[in-house]
């Protein structure tokens, strides 16, 4: 298959795929209510929505094959039967609702519309304390950032204070050093140098 005739049989295989996907949920979700069923896949199973699972009493007619190369297909299309026949669906009878029923449900549908109305400003409540709890979160990191540049700064302006320190040290031995030299030089000096002692002075008559 080409063209026209390729797309025409790649959306056929779609919605039967879709339709295989709707009888596996109804079938495995018998029994349950709320459980969503994908109906709206492909416009075949939007079509048989009341008939396989509303309020209908649906004929499925499973057309097999007798030859043995179509085992496979034969096979599949059994199974599939078997999966749409496990669906059980209530029918009854369909009635005009009366003025009460429709007022009822009329009620039931605002107090729903209450509830929800209640849920979503509850919703932007919570956003909103979530809302301001993102400022604080905010304000602090930035506030944390600050801190941290602070504390890069103090870190830096320590260490030159140590470097300058050090550098002082090493002055400092450096003249400790020298001034020691000149000492023992002058020690040296002095104890080369001999001081002759003064003459005698003449007796007195």
């Amino acid at each position: 298959a080409s063209g026209q005739s390729l797309d025409e049989a790649k959306m056929i295989n779609k919605s039967l795929s879709s339709l295989t996907s709707v009888i596996h949920k109804l079938s495995d979700e018998q029994g349950k209510k709320g459980s969503h069923v994908p109906y709206r896949d492909s416009k075949l199973t939007m079509i048989l929505k009341d008939a396989l699972g509303g309020n209908c009493r649906t004929s499925l007619i499973v057309c097999c094959s007798p030859a043995t190369s179509n085992a496979h297909e034969t096979c599949s299309t059994l199974r599939f039967g078997r999966r749409a026949k496990s669906i059980k669906n209530k029918a009854r009878v369909n009635q005009e609702p009366s003025a009460l029923e429709l007022k009822e449900a009329v009620a039931q549908l605002q107090r729903k519309n209450n509830e929800l109305y209640s849920e979503v400003e509850a919703l932007k409540e919570e956003r909103s304390m979530l809302l301001n709890h993102s400022d604080a979160a905010e304000e602090s990191a930035r506030m944390v950032d600050d801190l941290r540049a602070a504390l890069r700064v103090e870190r830096a302006r320590a260490e030159q204070l140590r470097e300058e320190k050090r550098e002082q040290e090493e002055r400092h031995a450096e003249s400790m050093e020298e001034l020691t030299q000149a000492l023992e030089e002058t020690k040296a000096a002095l104890a080369a140098i001999r001081i002759e002692p003064p003459p005698p002075s003449p007796p007195r008559g």
